[in-house]
């Protein structure tokens, strides 16, 4: 008994040391939009190759608020086109979406059958071995053992922390699909109704904030005219990087033209002096 307590203790300040539970990351969806033909298995190749990748890629940038110029974005956020004269400066690649709501299906599995792709390298050693026990005892072994409860992952529980993972999963799929740049459109609230059975009112009613994100996937290039910069979040742009027109506030920064910092001044080649006639 005394070992049991003494394994007891170890797991939960490992647990506390590390935070107690994996964060749970949401679901991903691509619509990649190529030849105007829906193709249901490049959407998800699309997805699995963004779930593939363990870092978060760092050329990709995410743009909310003001729509770039260029861009207009309407129907409620369901249709993105590119404006007369940027068609060499933005491809719309498909929609992208971070849903939490996809996830939590299979989190049930997961979490008390199998186990996750874990991003610590202590929690893979310590978990990866325990999924094949998991679905041996019927979830029994997930339920009574204390090192299976760091293997547990969880959504976050506020809304920053939610939006954070959110961005993470959209900048993967956008790399997927070969782009650099997201434009959010719309995000998604969960809401549970709370029903008596007996009298048919609404008893309670409770809404998680910021449980899906979605945007469009779009491949940015620079013009070749240097000009303002876009008011983009998830990482400060280069200073190297030409930008687009518009900034956040809608201010656009003056332009130059194409080679004029390089144009240089003709000058005369000086004649030699002419010698005097005799």
């Amino acid at each position: 008994m005394s070992h049991l307590r003494f394994v007891k203790v170890l797991v939960f300040v490992v647990m506390a040391g590390a935070g107690g539970c994996a964060t749970m990351y949401p679901g991903m969806r691509a619509e990649v939009f190529a030849n105007g033909q829906p193709d249901p298995d490049r959407d998800v190749a699309v997805a699995k190759a963004a779930e593939k990748m363990d870092e978060t890629p760092a050329d990709v940038e995410i743009y909310s608020g003001k729509i770039p110029e260029g861009l207009d974005v309407s129907e409620g956020g369901a249709k993105i086109s590119v404006a007369q004269g940027y068609e060499s400066q933005y491809q719309i690649l498909g929609t992208v979406e971070s849903d939490y709501t996809k996830e939590m299906g299979s989190a049930i599995w997961k979490n008390f059958f199998w186990t996750w792709n874990y991003k610590e390298t202590w929690r893979k050693a310590l978990c990866w071995p325990q999924a094949p026990l998991k679905a041996l005892t019927l979830s029994l072994w997930a339920w009574f053992m204390p090192a299976a409860y760091p293997c547990f992952a969880v959504a976050p529980g506020d809304e920053p922390g939610r939006q954070k993972a959110h961005l993470v999963q959209l900048k993967k799929l956008a790399s997927a699909m070969g782009g650099n740049l997201v434009v959010l459109t719309n995000s998604g609230d969960l809401t549970v109704t709370t029903v008596n059975a007996d009298t048919g009112q609404t008893v309670g009613r409770s809404v998680t904030k910021n449980m899906a994100l979605r945007g469009f996937a779009i491949k940015y290039t620079p013009p070749a005219v240097s000009q303002g910069g876009l008011g983009l979040v998830g990482r400060a742009p280069r200073d190297e990087e030409p930008k687009p027109a518009a900034s956040v506030g809608g201010a656009s920064a003056g332009t130059s033209q194409p080679g004029a910092a390089n144009q240089r001044s003709a000058r005369k080649k000086p004649r030699a002096p002419r010698s005097p006639a005799p």
